[in-house]
């Protein structure tokens, strides 16, 4: 329990110091592509990162508040007998006091981790039974789920269920859904899901399940605009599109996005290809940054 603890608040510092560097480095930028997959790659080795130990010769301030967490953990799930061998002297109603916090403390992160999981779970139960009770139709590889309630549209792998009047009226926005099933981003927002419902206490990852999202949509729009539809009338559909009901926070949808940050990605000139080089920068610094906050063997 200990070790799971530690690998938590550990890859928490990771992932909070991979946001800043990445809303530095590369939010705002036209590089859709080459930003998410720097953006879902980033998460993978903040995940990974923290499961790898480094051993220096001298201790960092930053390390020492660490060691001493770890062993303030190890001494609250220690067994009676290992803290007499090194030395502990506990009384018997101290050890069950600290026994009973580390316990509540364990049912509360559990507890968390389930009632997130639940939430998504409820989610997919209810896209689902959408999908069952509509009429489909298959075309080039993409299952229209096309449905007579009042449900903005959204996609989910091969799937993307709208409205039947936005179905028939509103070709643009069946494009814009079959660019998030071509672009696989329903697989990007089930590994998001993953690290929410493991960190759920997290305040950063459900910011990063917005950045994600939002990537999302700026490059489906981009997506849209590149197969020489008109700027300006998207633009106008997006306006008058803005309202919808979204019951479906798991999936891609037309209006998950802020329409005046879509609006205005749209309108932003195309960064600079040597702008990619960041990369150069924000790995080698995020690793050097994340090394320093994750070691915890020191010699």
């Amino acid at each position: 329990m200990t070790a799971f603890i530690i690998y938590i608040l550990k890859s928490t510092l990771c992932l909070s110091a991979f946001y800043l560097l990445y809303r530095l480095l590369f939010r705002g930028t036209t590089h859709f592509r080459f930003n998410r997959r720097v953006l879902l790659l980033g998460l993978l080795v903040c995940s990974l990162l923290p499961l790898v130990h480094f051993t220096l010769e001298e201790e960092l301030p930053v390390h020492r508040s660490l060691r001493m967490l770890d062993e303030a953990l190890t001494k609250v799930t220690l067994p009676q007998t290992r803290q007499a061998e090194v030395g502990a002297v506990v009384s018997a109603d101290a050890g069950e006091s600290t026994f009973l916090y580390s316990r509540f403390f364990f049912f509360l992160y559990v507890g968390g981790c389930s009632f997130v999981l639940l939430l998504f779970l409820a989610a997919y139960i209810r896209m689902w039974h959408l999908i069952k009770s509509a009429s489909v139709y298959r075309e080039s590889g993409v299952c229209w789920i096309v449905t007579d309630r009042q449900v903005s549209p959204f996609s989910w792998g091969n799937y993307i269920v709208m409205n039947r009047k936005d179905y028939e009226a509103y070709p643009l926005i069946r494009l814009h859904e079959q660019m998030h099933v071509f672009y696989g981003h329903s697989w990007d927002s089930l590994w998001m899901q993953l690290l929410q419902v493991f960190h759920w206490f997290n305040p950063v990852v459900w910011l990063w399940q917005k950045e994600l999202r939002d990537l999302h949509e700026y490059q489906a729009d981009h997506g849209v605009i590149s197969c020489g539809i008109d700027v300006k009338t998207y633009q106008l559909l997006l306006v008058e599109k803005a309202v919808g009901t979204r019951l479906y926070s798991m999936a891609c949808g037309f209006d998950h996005c802020s329409l005046k940050k879509r609006i205005t990605m749209m309108m932003e000139r195309k960064t600079p290809g040597w702008k990619r080089l960041y990369i150069l920068i924000a790995f080698p610094l995020a690793a050097g940054l994340l090394g320093l906050l994750t070691t915890m063997n020191l010699n």
